[in-house]
């Protein structure tokens, strides 16, 4: 009985490890719904314009000297679709049908204090206008006296693409968020910015540019 006890604890601990290390591997293609889009879908997270590992080091680099985190960032990609209880933060993203969504979860030691990037493709340009265009309605409309979005501090960048929506809790105060935000724009190659919003955590201060 006891060897018996002994071979289950060890297979345990090999699929801990395996699972362990499964993470530190590189991030693998996800494979989404298709459609024939006007803009080119890749279906893999891998081949959007955020250099992660850029924004990793930027993130490893400055997180330290706004907080007492001081640990190797993890990050960690999934997908989103509307019937997600994540899509009840980004439900702009959804205004339109058929979008391909990926949320990279940037993970610091400190849930609180965690970074959330979403990255949105549509069908078409059409479609992405309407996307944006709601989040900046909406993010202006509860301004007055609300919550801004997600309630927390919030940066959306758009180009003719794609939409990417970076997220920080309010435990980063504005102005090392928006800090956090110029070094994940800085992270993002080949990407030309037609717009963005930055909203404040409580929606005290929206900003276009």
């Amino acid at each position: 009985m006891m060897r018996f006890r002994a071979i289950k604890h060890i297979l345990f601990s090999i699929v801990i490890i395996s699972s362990c290390n499964t993470a530190e591997k590189k991030i693998e293609p996800l494979i989404i719904h298709k459609a024939n889009d006007t803009i080119p879908q890749t279906g893999n997270a891998n081949n959007s314009s955020l250099d992660t590992s850029l924004f990793i080091s930027k993130l490893t680099e400055f997180i330290p000297t706004i907080t007492s985190l001081n640990q190797r960032i993890h990050c960690r990609v999934d997908t989103i679709r509307p019937s997600d209880q994540r899509c009840e933060y980004y439900r702009e993203l959804f205004i339109t049908e058929g979008n391909s969504v990926f949320i990279y979860l940037f993970e610091t030691g400190d849930y609180f204090k965690n970074i959330e990037v979403v990255w949105s493709q549509y069908k078409n340009v059409d479609s992405l206008d309407k996307a944006f265009i709601n989040i900046d309605e909406t993010a202006n409309h509860l301004r007055e006296g609300h919550a801004c979005l997600t309630k927390t501090n919030d940066f959306v960048i758009r180009s003719n693409e794609s939409i990417y929506w970076l997220n920080g809790a309010c435990y980063y105060p504005y102005n090392n968020f928006i800090k956090i935000a110029r070094h994940f724009e800085a992270s993002l190659v080949n990407f030309n910015k037609v717009d963005s919003v930055k909203c404040r955590c409580g929606g005290a201060n929206v900003t276009r540019e």
